[in-house]
């Protein structure tokens, strides 16, 4: 029988699905590898594009985070990672420089030509109010 060659590790999550992932310390919370496929999963179907799109990813050391990002990465979508503590005038700046597809960030801020579209563990996924187009080069990694 051939296995089915695996490409990425996201898509290997279930593979020890009861296994802890993540425990997160704030909260005394641990998630399974299947935990965390499951909301990965619920956030890619937001961040779906006919197209390989720019997601910006504003980031904290917690498991909204980590959902996100490897969310991200199972849309097929090129991910930006930026701290979330960045000055607003300068996260501004670059979300005016870049105009991504997607903003998935903790805070629930208003952006200009963005609306609201979902929020999961904590995190809220932001989409450009232009139509996104996926416009990038397919192979592009960031």
């Amino acid at each position: 029988m051939k296995k089915k060659k695996i490409k990425y590790f996201w898509d290997n999550l279930n593979y020890h699905s009861e296994n802890t992932a993540l425990v997160d310390t704030m909260t005394d919370t641990s998630y399974t590898y299947g935990e965390l496929d499951s909301i990965a999963l619920n956030i890619a179907s937001n961040l779906k594009l006919p197209g390989k799109g720019l997601v910006f990813l504003f980031t904290q050391n917690n498991y909204g985070t980590i959902a996100a990002y490897i969310a991200a990465l199972k849309s097929g979508n090129a991910v930006f990672l930026l701290d979330e503590k960045l000055i607003k005038e300068f996260r501004l700046n670059l979300i005016n420089i870049y105009n991504p597809e997607f903003i998935i960030t903790s805070d629930k801020l208003i952006f200009k030509n963005f609306r609201l579209q979902s929020d999961f563990a904590g995190i809220h996924i932001y989409i450009n109010n232009r139509i996104p187009q996926g416009r990038i080069y397919s192979d592009l990694a960031l």
